[in-house]
Formats: C-alpha cells, sequence, structure tokens
C-alpha cells in the first residue's frame, strides 16, 4: 500500500465533509443523464431515418424545422445553458445588443433655458438655487447670503444631457451628431443669395451689350465668380475653340497599324505624348505631302473637322449664355439651346444688315459692292484639278461639259428618242420605234395604238419599221424524219402563233400565260421541273462514275505497263520521248486519287494484289 508523502502521523486532519442526499441529487440533474445502450441505438436509428427522409424531422421551440444533417453537438443545447431545453439553433445566433442608444444619438445642443423658480426648493444648490446640483458643484460666483437665506435671483434648473451608452460603431463615427440642416443655413443660402446677384448683374449687363450693338460674334468670356456653380464641371478653357489645344485620349492602336511616333522621324516634327497615345499635330506638316495624301494628319485634324467645331461653338454659347444669367442647359435642354442660338444668330445678323445698310445710306458706296468675282475680271481662277492617266478626275472638281452649238433633246414626229440614238447593221435611227427613216413618224407612241389592230400599224409603217417575224423556216433547219409529228406540228402551231410579233410582245404573251396559270398548275410545273432537274442530275452523277470508272481501267493498264518498263534491263528500255502530256481531266484526277496505294499502311500489299 503506497502512502503520502505528505502524511504525518499522529497530526489531527478535518474529516471529509459528507454529502446530503439533496445534494448529491442536484449534482446529478446537472450532469447530463448519460444513455443506455438501446436508447443511444434507438437515438442513433432515428437520426439516420430523418437524414433519409422516411421520419418527420425533429422542430424546434418555434416550430421551425431542423436539418438532420446539422450534427447534434451543433443543434444540442449545453447543458450548462439549459438542460431541459430542446434542440434548436438559436444559442448558435449573436445576441443582440442591449442598447438603449444607437447611431444618430447624440447630446441635445442649444436647448433653451427653463424658467427660474420663484422661491427657494428643498433639495437645490444653497448658492444659486438651481435643483441640478449641489453647492459644491455650483459653477456660480459664492454669494455672500445663498439663495437658500435670501430666496431671490434663483437660478433656472440646467438641462441635463443623456448619459450615451453607445455601441462600437457610434463612438467611432466622425459624423455622429453633425446636423445637415446647418450647412443649409450657414452657407448654402448665403452663397444662393450672391448667386442671385451676380445672375441678375450678368443679365442686365447683356442686355445693355444688345441694345447698344456692341456684342461680339463670339460672346466675350467673362470669369466666373462663383468656382463651384451648381456643381456643374467648368471646360471654359477646355472647350474652347482652339485649334491647337490638348486633350487627354486613351487610345490604342492595332499591332498591324504603323505607330504614330514612326511617320516621321524627324526630332523637330510634332510632339507624341507617350503618356497618352496621342499627337495632335500633322507629322507631314514640314514635308510637301497634304493633308489629302497621308494616312494620318494628327489627332486635332479630326477633332476639328465636320461638325465637331459648330459642337464646340454650341457648348461655349450655352456656357456663355448661363455666366450672363440665362437658364439654359446644353446637355440638358439641347433643344432650347438650339432655338436660342439660331435666334441670337439671325439678330445678330439683322443688326449686322441694319448697321450696314445705315452706313451705306449716310456715305455711299453701293456700286463697289456690286463688282463681278475676280474670275470674270481676270479670267482666271485658283481652282486646281488633278488627273490621273486615263483621264479621271483625282483632286479638284471636273469643269463642266460644254454644250454643243446644235439644239440637242429635241424630239420629233412623235419620237421619244432623238435621231442617231439606235444603230442597226450601219444604219442610225431612233431607239423608240427601230426606224431607221430620218424624220419619220413614230407609230410606236402613236395615240390610240391599242385599238388599232397590228395589221394596220404594219400596212402604215415604213417597210423597215415592220418587226423582224420569227420563223423556224430561215432560223432553224428542218427537223429529223426521226422527230414524232405531234412535236412538229404543236412548233408550227406556236410558229404561226407568233408570226408577226415581236420578241418583246412575245415575252410578254409569255409572262400573262405564266400568270394566269392556276395553283394546281403551277405546282404540277413545278413538280415537273423538279422531277426534271433530279433526273438530269442523276444522268450527270452516272455518266461521271462511267468516266471514273473508265479512268480507273486506263489508269490500272498504266500502271501494269510502268512495272514491266521498269522491270526491263535499262539497255533495253524504249525512249518515250515522243508521248503526248496533256492536261489531266477531272476523271483522271479522280481515277489517280482513287487507285494511289499509301505506303505506310500495313495491308497496303495485300490492297496491291
Amino acid at each position: 500500500m503506497v502512502m503520502d508523502p505528505s502524511f504525518e502521523p499522529g497530526k489531527l486532519y478535518p474529516k471529509p465533509k459528507q454529502l446530503t442526499h439533496a445534494e448529491r441529487r442536484r449534482m446529478e440533474a446537472e450532469v447530463p443523464k448519460k444513455l443506455s445502450r438501446s436508447e443511444a441505438r434507438e437515438k442513433k436509428e432515428l437520426e439516420e431515418a430523418r437524414k433519409d427522409g422516411t421520419a418527420q424531422p425533429e422542430k424546434d421551440e418555434k416550430g421551425e424545422i431542423i436539418n438532420p444533417h446539422i450534427p447534434s453537438y451543433i443543434a444540442s443545447v449545453p447543458w450548462y445553458i439549459d438542460k431541459e431545453k430542446k434542440p434548436s439553433l438559436s444559442h448558435q445566433h449573436k445576441p443582440k445588443d442591449s442598447l438603449k442608444h444607437t447611431i444618430g444619438d447624440w447630446y441635445h445642443r442649444g436647448m433653451p433655458a427653463q424658467k427660474s423658480s420663484t422661491r427657494f426648493r428643498k433639495g437645490a444648490c444653497e448658492n444659486c438655487g438651481a435643483m441640478t446640483h449641489k453647492k459644491k458643484d455650483c459653477l456660480e460666483r459664492p454669494r455672500k447670503r445663498g439663495a437658500k437665506w435670501t430666496g431671490e435671483d434663483i437660478a433656472p434648473d440646467e438641462y441635463i444631457q443623456p448619459n450615451l451608452e453607445l455601441g462600437f460603431e457610434g463612438k467611432r463615427d466622425r459624423w455622429n451628431g453633425y446636423d445637415p440642416a446647418r450647412h443649409r443655413f450657414e452657407v448654402f443660402e448665403e452663397y444662393q443669395k450672391i448667386d442671385i446677384a451676380r445672375k441678375a448683374i450678368n443679365a442686365q449687363r447683356l442686355q445693355n451689350e444688345i441694345e447698344s450693338g456692341t456684342i461680339d460674334e463670339s460672346l466675350p468670356e467673362h470669369k466666373d465668380d462663383d468656382k463651384y456653380d451648381e456643381d456643374e464641371v467648368k471646360m471654359h478653357n477646355q472647350m474652347n475653340v482652339d485649334q491647337r489645344q490638348t486633350v487627354s485620349v486613351r487610345n490604342l492602336r492595332i499591332r498591324e497599324d504603323t505607330a504614330k511616333y514612326l511617320r516621321n522621324l524627324d526630332p523637330e516634327s510634332a510632339f507624341y505624348d507617350p503618356k497618352t497615345r496621342s499627337m495632335r499635330e500633322n507629322p507631314y506638316e514640314k514635308t510637301e505631302k497634304g493633308t489629302d495624301e497621308v494616312d494620318f494628319a494628327g489627332e486635332n485634324f479630326v477633332r476639328h473637322t465636320g461638325e465637331s467645331v459648330d459642337f464646340a461653338k454650341a457648348q461655349v454659347f450655352a456656357w456663355d449664355a448661363m455666366d450672363k444669367g440665362v437658364d439654359v442647359h446644353f446637355q440638358a435642354e439641347p433643344t432650347k439651346a438650339a432655338v436660342l442660338r439660331k435666334t441670337y444668330t439671325q439678330k445678330k445678323k439683322d443688326h449686322s444688315q441694319k448697321l450696314k445698310q445705315s452706313v451705306l445710306d449716310k456715305y455711299g458706296g453701293m456700286e463697289h459692292l456690286k463688282a463681278p468675282p475676280k474670275e470674270l475680271l481676270l479670267a482666271q481662277t485658283e481652282n486646281y484639278v488633278e488627273y490621273s492617266r486615263t483621264g479621271q478626275v483625282i483632286k479638284g472638281q471636273e469643269r463642266a461639259k460644254i454644250k454643243s452649238r446644235y439644239e440637242e433633246d429635241v424630239l420629233i414626229g412623235n419620237h421619244t428618242a432623238v435621231w442617231g440614238s439606235f444603230w442597226d447593221a450601219g444604219d442610225w435611227g431612233y431607239k423608240c420605234c427601230k426606224s431607221t427613216v430620218k424624220n419619220s413618224y413614230c407609230i410606236a407612241n402613236k395615240e390610240g395604238r391599242k385599238g388599232s389592230t397590228e395589221s394596220n400599224a404594219i400596212e402604215m409603217a415604213p417597210p423597215k419599221l415592220v418587226p423582224q417575224i420569227i420563223k423556224s423556216e430561215e432560223a432553224n433547219p428542218k427537223s429529223d424524219s426521226s422527230s414524232d409529228d405531234s412535236s412538229s406540228s404543236s412548233s408550227s402551231e406556236s410558229e404561226d402563233e407568233n408570226a408577226g410579233k415581236s420578241l418583246m410582245e412575245i415575252h410578254q404573251e409569255k409572262q400573262k400565260s405564266k400568270k394566269k396559270m392556276s395553283k394546281k398548275e403551277k405546282k404540277k410545273a413545278k413538280k415537273k421541273a423538279k422531277k426534271e432537274a433530279k433526273k438530269a442530275k442523276k444522268d450527270a452523277d452516272k455518266k461521271r462514275e462511267q468516266d471514273i470508272e473508265d479512268a480507273i481501267r486506263k489508269e490500272r493498264e498504266r500502271i501494269k505497263e510502268v512495272d514491266k518498263f521498269l522491270a526491263t534491263d535499262e539497255r533495253k528500255r524504249k525512249y518515250n520521248s515522243m508521248e503526248a502530256v496533256s492536261e489531266p481531266s477531272e476523271a483522271e484526277l479522280e481515277a489517280f486519287k482513287r487507285t494511289r496505294v499509301n505506303r505506310a499502311d500495313p495491308m497496303a500489299n495485300f490492297l496491291s494484289k
């Protein structure tokens, strides 16, 4: 038996405390009850059934279903929190903060002073008489006789600020307690009054300039007194119509394109900005090449061409008008800005015309303004025209064609075309009726021609005006005796019907006959044509396969001859330089592809046998 080394014999030790029955039961109740083997097995089977979906899932105190796949050590409530509580997930959630104050609660400022009492109250400050502090905390000058004894001049009670219990965010919020209304009353309204006065002064100044007529074409730039006028971005200095302005452009180029800095390697040429990848000036400015001859003439050339300059002028007009007190915005009210600019331009033009007319009325000199242009005075012009080798205009405007001294486009004899618009077998004529007789009367456009018959028109016309008649006897040779009588009779009937008609009339009749066909006949004709096309394609494929088979047979014979030729002795071989060599046909190429043997194929020897 091993004894405790600290045990001293003969020393009196206190007896261990004996637990009562109630204390033992309480301790046993605190510890979770251990399950028996059968209970543990039943619990495990129930959990597996719930996971499989065969048993009803467990519910918590609120009646919500608990996911059976959640482990029991997460769903079950710890015994030290509440042993009798049902499984739930509420203990996994973060408890709500029991703070009385949140973000937005702050100390009150500017509270009005309360009314002072007329008599001293019990428990108040003995010095000033206020109820909110004691004598030792009083901040007033110590009186010779306090309010407790005099009952006069009792101070009002102070406002007790709340004791804020803010959380982590509330303590660190730098804007907590700020009142946005202070900015409106202290800053916004003050500057708004200044802005209204400034706009009124600018409007009066603009009105005076319009009445006096001293306003310039481009509105003069007035310095903006307000740096942050209505939170607008002031781009007067950027978008002023200056051809040499610098604008940052984030652009990329395709790898196949020539880099801008490689267009002119002269260091004195246009400046290239590597940061923005832009070259605003023309790199070929100091060379003899013009802007039309080069692919790239600088970014300013593209930016300040077309309608971009007019757009910039309209933008500057809107800005200057706003500075002068006119309520207009180019992006928000484009129609209003355009109408205002148009009205201003028209009034300015009328004012200039009146001013010019008043000067002419006073001093004269109208005859000098009506002088002919310099091109007529000096018989020369500076218009540059460049032609190619074929006579086409490359650059400039082509000269107007000079008309002949004879009358042109004069129609006579009911003709719709002039003499010489038709040519046939060495004779000139009219294109409208194909007549080769000059000064003849046009029958094709004669009024009332629809009512007359074809025979009367032919009798009235000259011999050369009669259209050529399609005759099978003259155009085609006689049919063979082997052809059917029915086909010859039908062709003769069609020839008799078309006799005395022009090609245009025959074509029109065919079109009318097609239109008169019913849907069933059209469907039948379409089906017949499709069948004939299919048959023709089948015959063509059959003929092509036959040609390929013949070519394969010839190719095999040629291969045998080549093998026989190679097997003979070189001294006994014949010359083959006189054999004809021609381009292989499509069938021969297909035959060569089909008979060609792939030597890499292990079955090539078996296929060649």
